[in-house]
């Protein structure tokens, strides 16, 4: 076979042609010169194959069918058949044998190609979905985490500088003040309601010297006596006046309510203005009263007052 003028492939399908047509041993012939080119196409040894046997076969369709058995003397050696001429390619075949692939394509060829299986390409492929969502899965979790704790380190060493720059932010704020306040409401009813009752019964309300005899002296602030950060008496006071309807007939009994911060604030339960009354918490003037305990200025001096402000608000410790 010329290999300049005839592609591999092109020669396979022009021996598959000579098998069918009966020409065995050029079939044969020129699988061989193939096998000298690719020792391994199994094509071509596939073609020789099967161009033997057929060969074979017609031989034995070809004998006699008694012959008689010849002596030894009378064998005589077949002869062997020439070899039949290399035909002349019926198309020319113009390009050049290196350049031709040297494994023919499934379309180029009869015999029966191997099939992948679709479950197989798709447990392929899914195999490689799952190594990729893995190689992305696993970097993004690692960025989480590691950002979640950078979050959470930034965190406490803020909470940490805040605590260190106010040192009572780890103190929980004493709401007993709240407990106080209502104390001085309940307090202020009651009294109330015996200060109205006088005035029903004797037609004025008391004078600051009967309100002892009146409400008791057990009756006093829950933190009477003591001094808030700007300065008032924590202290139960009632005053008394007079007006265009005749004398002692108004009144301020009024306390001092706390808030969060250590301040405190004047409350009563009437509906008077204390705007009118600027004095209902003055424990100098001859119509108020302290009740519970007599208090002077001694008592809340300007050197408790200091004190009081420095202290701040009471936490638990």
């Amino acid at each position: 076979m010329n290999s300049e003028e005839m592609s591999v492939a092109q020669a396979l399908i022009k021996i598959q042609n000579w098998i069918d047509s009966g020409a065995y041993d050029n079939a044969i012939k020129a699988s061989q010169e193939i096998l000298e080119i690719e020792p391994g196409n199994q094509r071509a040894l596939a073609l020789m194959k099967t161009a033997q046997e057929k060969r074979l076969t017609d031989l034995k369709n070809q004998a006699p069918e008694n012959p008689s058995m010849p002596t030894s003397t009378q064998t005589q050696p077949m002869p062997s058949p020439a070899p039949a001429p290399w035909p002349e390619p019926e198309e020319s075949l113009e390009a050049p044998f290196e350049n031709t692939p040297s494994t023919p394509t499934p379309e180029q060829n009869n015999w029966p190609q191997a099939e992948e299986s679709p479950n197989d390409l798709r447990d392929f492929t899914d195999q490689e979905k799952r190594h990729l969502w893995m190689a992305l899965l696993i970097p993004a979790i690692l960025v989480i985490l590691i950002g979640g704790g950078i979050i959470w380190a930034l965190s406490r060493q803020s909470q940490n500088n805040q605590t260190s720059g106010n040192p009572s932010i780890n103190l929980t704020t004493d709401l007993s003040y709240l407990e106080e306040n209502e104390v001085r409401v309940k307090a202020l009813k009651v009294m109330q309601s015996d200060i109205e009752n006088f005035k029903l019964e004797n037609g004025m309300y008391p004078q600051p010297s009967q309100i002892e005899d009146l409400v008791g002296k057990q009756i006093q602030d829950p933190r009477h006596g003591e001094i808030d950060k700007s300065g008032q008496v924590f202290a139960y006071i009632y005053g008394v006046y007079n007006n265009l309807e005749g004398e002692n007939q108004s009144y301020i009994l009024s306390a001092l309510f706390e808030d969060s911060k250590g301040f405190g604030n004047t409350w009563h339960p009437g509906n008077e203005n204390l705007v009118n009354f600027p004095n209902a918490r003055d424990l100098e003037a001859e119509n108020t009263i302290v009740i519970g305990k007599s208090l002077s200025s001694e008592d809340y001096n300007q050197e408790s007052i200091i004190d009081t402000r420095q202290s701040g608000p009471k936490v638990k410790n």
